[in-house]
């Protein structure tokens, strides 16, 4: 379990040090007085980009000399201060009241007195992770002894050994342990030598620490395509299996040497804060029932404030799903919504007021020789609009000019409106039925829904801006207890119409990405990293941090991500689709109606002969009568 450098030493083990301190043959004071001192200091400066130099002894301890002040100075223009501090607040104050860029802290820990300053600093644990630190000591193996000192993993303290004041030779080692209950890892980085001078691999050697044998971390997780794959373990317990993020959690295990027990939140979400409270992986982590969130936790300002943040993983983004406008799905306008109203409009226009001017102009002219009445002209209108030809012959200039606007005005509108139709029925539409969620919002025509406990929930809630400000609104705070508890339900919604589903752009491709009833639109929101967690304050985040940057670099997060692509959406390699009775209902519909309508027609027209047809055709059929007249 991590635990927190807050507690207060004792017991043998401390009275060992400080017995090794008290019985060392020779002071340790002044070796930075010597030249060998000095020049190790402005060889150590430069390395490390110092620019200001605060020296801390306990009363009675050893302080830089005046001499050492001025030759540094001198040689690196470097602004050294002393301070005699009595405890740990009177060193916080003046180490805190220095703090700026480019300030070394260094001290001697050389008597009781300033372990013991040391040991109380080790317990204020931002003085020794904020603030860069030198000590120099005669043994670091005396300092290994005890537990009393809390040495961090991301402790910032580098210790300079002189075994002997004839020693020609300065020592650098770098001291940190996994927990305050964990032995201490003691590591030589470097030595100063006068004929050599200084040998340093790196500026911070809290980059290569990777020795943390003996930390159990408490993980909380949950499962999530293709970051987290999960199955049930022992006791309850929860085990990482597969995807992106466990693969790094197993490179970050592998590297470091830690052991760690996963689990699922009890309410199964991210977390969002609510009343002042957090819910799901934020509350374990917050209340100290975990130690670290390895899950994709979007980073948000929210979060940020309670939880500390590793370098992001993969960066993520939310997108709205819809239903797939693929083919015609509506039942009583298929052979309709080719064109718009006013598409329609002039077609009619076309096909009832043409009519009246062929006929007008026929019956006119006197050089045409067949009067077209009004009822053939719109017979003539109608038949070209269904693509059959006439028999009529006009020999009017005008007649003619009438006749060929009817002709290809209707063969413009023919061809058309097949194209649209078959283009409709058959191909799959690339349209989509909205573009963005401000397209959403003024529409009317859909619901908008989120899962919640995700940082969806919590962007709307606190967005000030439009669309989001107001589809939190309207559409989400209104119904809290009809949002989706599952993304499954989510997409289930927005296949039976009506509805917009937001949710994360990496799970619709994962989970959702070969449901050809739905699709994703295009704009992307609230787009941010995501990856690993720690409880606030936690002095592993620096040396994750490290590693997962010298993955990304090495390409490593690139290829594990590569590795779990999905295979290619099935939707998108079918342009043709087959018909089904929905979209042809319409045709079938006419068909029905017609033979309906004549077979009403059929006793009505049988009537209407008995009673004037059949009586009509006899008199026009019989022939005149015969006068017989006389001769006279």
């Amino acid at each position: 379990m991590a635990m927190r450098a807050e507690h207060v030493f004792g017991g043998k083990r401390w009275l060992t040090l400080a017995l090794v301190l008290s019985l060392t043959t020779s002071s340790l004071g002044g070796v930075l007085d010597t030249r060998l001192g000095v020049d190790f200091l402005v060889k150590y400066v430069e390395f490390t980009d110092v620019l200001n130099l605060n020296f801390f002894a306990a009363p009675g301890g050893a302080l830089l000399a005046p001499n050492a002040v001025k030759q540094l100075s001198a040689k690196r223009r470097v602004a050294v201060s002393t301070f005699e501090v009595a405890d740990h607040v009177a060193l916080t104050s003046a180490v805190t009241r220095g703090a700026q860029a480019g300030v070394l802290n260094a001290a001697y820990l050389d008597t009781p007195s300033d372990l013991e300053l040391l040991r109380e600093a080790s317990n204020q644990g931002p003085l020794l992770r904020r603030y860069r630190w030198l000590i120099l000591c005669r043994s670091v193996a005396a300092i290994n002894t005890t537990s009393s000192i809390y040495l961090p993993v991301d402790n910032k303290v580098m210790f300079v050994e002189q075994t002997s004041p004839n020693s020609t030779v300065l020592k650098l080692y770098d001291i940190y342990q996994a927990t305050m209950f964990t032995s201490q890892q003691v590591r030589a980085v470097g030595q100063f030598t006068a004929t050599g001078g200084l040998s340093m691999a790196m500026k911070d050697p809290a980059q290569s620490r990777t020795n943390f044998t003996g930390l159990h971390l408490r993980c909380v997780t949950l499962p999530q395509e293709p970051f987290t794959y999960l199955a049930p373990g022992p006791d309850g317990t929860t085990v990482l299996q597969s995807g992106h993020i466990a693969d790094v959690w197993r490179i970050l295990q592998n590297t470091l040497g830690f052991t760690y027990t996963c689990r699922q939140p009890a309410d199964m979400t991210f977390g969002v804060l609510s009343n002042g409270e957090w819910g799901g992986m934020m509350r374990a982590l917050v209340d100290g029932e975990a130690d670290v969130i390895v899950a994709p936790l979007d980073y948000t300002v929210e979060r940020a404030a309670a939880v500390d943040f590793t370098i992001g993983l993969r960066n993520t983004a939310t997108r709205m799903v819809t239903k797939k406008r693929a083919l015609m799905d509506s039942t009583w306008t298929t052979f309709t919504q080719e064109f718009t109203k006013e598409a329609w409009g002039g077609t009619l226009a076309l096909v009832f007021l043409a009519p009246p001017f062929l006929a007008f102009i026929t019956q006119l002219s006197p050089s045409e020789k067949v009067k077209i009445s009004l009822r053939d002209a719109y017979v003539i209108s109608v038949g070209a609009l269904a693509f059959q030809g006439a028999s009529v012959e006009t020999t009017s200039g005008a007649g003619r000019i009438v006749f060929i606007v009817i002709f290809l005005g209707t063969l413009l509108t023919y061809c058309y409106y097949t194209s649209a139709l078959t283009a409709s029925l058959t191909i799959a539409s690339t349209t989509l039925p909205v573009e963005s969620l401000q397209d959403v919002v003024n529409s009317g025509h859909y619901d908008i829904g989120i899962k919640l406990g995700t940082s969806r929930q919590g962007e709307f809630q606190h967005s000030l801006t439009s669309p989001f400000r107001e589809a939190w609104q309207r559409f989400i705070q209104p119904n809290l207890g009809l949002m989706p508890t599952s993304h499954q339900e989510g997409i289930d919604k927005v296949a039976e119409g009506g509805y917009v589903f937001l949710l994360d752009e990496n799970v619709f491709v994962y989970e959702f990405g070969s449901d050809c009833r739905v699709t994703l639109i295009p704009p992307r929101y609230f787009e941010t990293p995501t990856g690993l967690a720690f409880s606030q304050g936690s002095p592993y985040v620096k040396i994750f941090n490290q590693l997962i940057l010298r993955m990304r670099n090495g390409g490593i997060l690139d290829r594990s991500w590569e590795q779990l692509q999905p295979a290619k959406n099935l939707c998108d390699n079918s342009d043709v689709i087959s018909l089904n009775p929905t979209q042809l209902f319409t045709a079938f519909l006419l068909l029905m109606v017609g033979a309906g309508l004549a077979i009403l027609m059929l006793p009505v027209e049988k009537w209407y002969w008995n009673r004037y047809g059949k009586k009509k055709v006899e008199e026009e059929i019989q022939p005149p009568s015969l006068y017989w007249g006389t001769w006279g």
